[in-house]
């Protein structure tokens, strides 16, 4: 689920909202996780660069202290 919300990305909708649930739930701590894990269901060359400035940008303003 989490790579899913994470590849959709979409602003309009509660991605953004569900994404930052599922990280406190698997209690991931760094965008290299969460890359890990979209990785092992996408190839890296499938994977927009949308993709990456919306997880940076959960753990810039939600997750990081």
């Amino acid at each position: 689920m989490l790579a899913m919300k994470c590849i959709s990305a979409r602003w309009d909708t509660y991605d953004r909202e569900d994404v930052i649930f599922l990280l406190r739930f698997l209690k991931l701590k760094s965008t290299k996780e969460v890359f890990k894990i979209i990785e092992s269901y996408y190839p890296k060359k499938l994977i927009p660069p949308k993709t990456q400035f919306f997880i940076e940008e959960i753990f810039d303003k939600n997750l990081r202290k």
